[in-house]
C-alpha cells in the first residue's frame, strides 16, 4: 500500500496465500496497491482518492 503519508507502520505486510487489510487513516488522501509474487513479479493499481 502506498499513500501520501510518509510513514505508516502497518502499510507493508508479508502475506502468503492470503489477504491484506489496510484501514485508511485521516492522513491518507490517496492509496495505491502493489503486490509482488514469489518470483518477484509486481502488479499495481492506479492511485485512487480516499478523501
Amino acid at each position: 500500500i502506498y499513500t501520501n503519508w510518509i510513514w505508516c507502520p502497518d502499510r507493508y505486510q508479508k502475506v502468503t496465500g492470503g489477504s491484506f487489510r489496510y484501514s485508511v487513516t485521516p492522513n491518507d488522501r490517496y492509496v495505491r496497491i502493489e503486490i509482488r509474487d514469489g518470483e518477484g513479479r509486481r502488479a499495481w493499481c492506479s492511485p485512487f482518492s480516499v478523501e
